[in-house]
């Protein structure tokens, strides 16, 4: 699937259009999360590097010519599936209704804001499995948005990412 960093590229002395693409595994993408998950360097409990988003970046010129090319976090997946069964979306998004606000009341001191969700996606991420300190690819769904009065495409990361199976918050700093 192709998405999030679509649009203008600036190369040298000419522009290129930059596409990126991830994987799709049985049919389902990989979601962005906007960068690595998190941020170790400030945490004394995790000693895990952090995991970052795979993704193929590339910027093609008005004449056709690749100008980049980039493969970053390339995932090592294997073959083994365990079948879970998701929550209802109905269930997700009274999660999300509820989390959201809590989320972002610390903004209200920037006076009246207003959240405004644009595209929810189902995916897979990869989460930190505590118990293990090892990443796994676990089906998430990314609710993508902005708040005013910030720019609308300011940021690709999501603003609330909830665990598709079990209904947990995911907060994307830690990576669980």
């Amino acid at each position: 699937t192709s998405d999030l960093h679509e649009g203008w590229h600036f190369a040298e002395n000419d522009y290129s259009y930059a596409l990126s693409y991830t994987r799709v595994i049985d049919g389902i993408p990989l979601l962005a999360s906007g960068g690595s998950f998190m941020d170790s360097a400030g945490r004394d409990d995790l000693f895990v590097p952090a995991v970052g988003y795979e993704v193929v970046m590339f910027a093609i010129n008005r004449e056709g010519t690749v100008t980049s090319f980039d493969w970053r976090n390339p995932y090592e997946i294997s073959d083994e599936r365990q079948p879970v069964t998701l929550l209802p979306f109905e269930t997700i998004l009274s999660i999300a209704e509820r989390t959201m606000p809590l989320k972002y009341q610390y903004r209200e001191v920037y006076g009246d804001i207003g959240l405004h969700v644009y595209r929810i996606d189902l995916g897979y991420m990869a989460i930190l499995r505590r118990d293990a300190l090892s990443f796994a690819l676990t089906p998430v769904w990314n609710f993508y948005g902005y708040d005013v009065p910030l720019d609308p495409y300011m940021s690709a990361r999501p603003l609330l990412t909830v665990n598709a199976v079990d209904g947990t918050v995911i907060d994307l700093g830690y990576g669980y």
